[in-house]
């Protein structure tokens, strides 16, 4: 799986989160592009047509989704990155973890664990396309919630 490095800036983004940003822009359903960009990974590699065809078609495991998740963060840290390296971000406590430019939080993991039910979340710029599908995602929920209350 592809690193974000410091080299890698907006305009010459490597073919992989090219794409990936090409299948996150096709729908406002996290989880819907998610699923896709499983399929899409399971797909990839040797092997004929048919046998990465049927590769598509199997069930996805946990597993699968984690490593679709983590690719689409990692494809959307190419603006993080450039902030990072600016230093716009570091009212925000910044760390890398996995090639992800990770947060605590400006209290620490202490608060953001009971909040949340994590210790650490990822910075993405607002303009990224991963952001976008989280306030989708967050926005969906928030409808879900307020029609149960009726």
């Amino acid at each position: 799986m592809a690193i974000v490095n410091s080299q890698v800036k907006s305009d010459d983004q490597p073919k992989l989160f090219k794409t990936v940003n090409d299948i996150l822009s096709k729908s406002n359903d996290y989880e819907s592009r998610k699923r896709v960009l499983a399929r899409v990974m399971k797909g990839w590699g040797s092997g004929s047509v048919e046998f990465r065809a049927a590769k598509v078609r199997e069930n996805l495991c946990r597993e699968d989704l984690i490593k679709a998740e983590k690719l689409m963060l990692l494809s959307s840290m190419v603006f993080t990155v450039e902030a990072y390296e600016k230093g716009q971000l570091d009212s925000l406590l910044p760390f890398k973890s996995g090639g992800i430019i990770m947060t605590r939080g400006r209290l620490g993991e202490k608060v953001l664990d009971p909040m949340l039910g994590i210790s650490q979340l990822p910075i993405l710029m607002p303009s990224s396309r991963m952001a976008e599908l989280i306030l989708w995602r967050a926005h969906k929920g928030l409808q879900w919630y307020s029609s149960q209350e009726c």
